[in-house]
């Protein structure tokens, strides 16, 4: 889904879709963004969408087109290093630099839309900076309304051998950029053929990972978890039951320990909810629970956050 899958997607004449905007915004590196926002007219909401690792935010068409029909506005951008921002495939100098790209698209999603209640949703790899950006940046996520974190990167589901870890990470300190197979074969990540075609023959789309960027996930996915108890955002976490990617497990404990969450189990779908077979339903859970706490935070403005 290099541009948008139509086979995916489902257009309605009731949306009043605004024109999209893109952009290439300079970040920390001398690295430039790519972003596209997707509005719709009088929102009552927008969302801020962080995809995973070596994959794009255009493989979201479908999610995009769905939402919007929610009167959801959507900003989407590309992690440095993938899609078409700008950065060594696969590759970022540090945890902390996410978190600093993360913050920007925040600001400028607030800039954009000032009066519009932001809801984060990230998957996978973007789920665990979405989750570690909340917990370590609270004074900047204070405008924050809710959060979706999709099979998010808490945990792997193959644990990796404790002597393949004190490798890795000692490669990360010596030779951060050393890249090696991330191991996101297509049909581990969906169930859907149309999405697995389109993903084998998406140029966007890469299948390394430097061991500097690996590392630092898997820790700050582990980090996230002992630190869940402090996340006090309305969440919504999704997983698939079959997802050998990254842990349902990790997902269904994060959940857990956060005090203001729902979690919503998938039997038998994969890595991408949103790029199943049943992928709607999936979408529609999603836009729904976002549709439901936007007005619960209309009659209650005082919802905690």
């Amino acid at each position: 889904m290099s541009a948008e899958n139509p086979n995916m997607m489902e257009e309605s004449d009731a949306v009043d879709r605004l024109p999209t905007e893109e952009a290439f915004v300079p970040s920390g590196g001398r690295v430039k963004l790519f972003t596209s926002v997707h509005p719709v007219r009088s929102p009552q909401g927008v969302i801020l969408l962080a995809h995973g690792l070596g994959e794009h935010s255009g493989r979201y068409g479908h999610v995009i087109h769905r939402l919007q029909e929610r009167n959801l506005s959507v900003v989407r951008f590309d992690w440095r290093g993938h899609g078409r921002s700008e950065g060594k495939r696969g590759h970022a100098p540090n945890y902390r630099t996410l978190l600093d790209d993360l913050s920007l698209m925040f600001r400028r999603t607030r800039e954009r839309f000032p009066e519009t209640p932001i809801i984060l949703m990230g998957h996978s790899l973007g789920g665990n900076i979405v989750a570690n950006w909340l917990l370590r940046r609270r004074d900047e996520a204070i405008n924050v309304h809710g959060v979706v974190l999709s099979s998010t990167w808490f945990t792997l589901t193959k644990q990796p051998p404790a002597l393949k870890v004190f490798i890795v990470s000692t490669l990360s300190r010596i030779f951060p950029r050393l890249m090696i197979p991330a191991g996101l074969r297509p049909k581990k990540l969906t169930r859907n053929p149309i999405a697995i075609a389109a993903y084998e023959n998406d140029t966007l789309v890469h299948k390394k990972a430097s061991v500097r960027l690996v590392t630092d996930a898997y820790y700050a996915g582990l980090w996230a978890l002992e630190h869940a108890h402090e996340f006090t955002f309305p969440l919504l976490a999704v997983h698939g039951t079959a997802d050998s990617v990254t842990n349902p497990a990790g997902t269904a404990l994060f959940a857990e320990r956060a005090p203001n969450s729902t979690l919503i189990l998938y039997e038998d779908y994969v890595h991408e909810p949103h790029n199943e077979p049943e992928w709607t339903i999936v979408v529609d859970d999603i836009g729904n629970w976002i549709s439901n706490l936007l007005a619960q935070q209309d009659a209650s403005p005082q919802c905690a956050r």
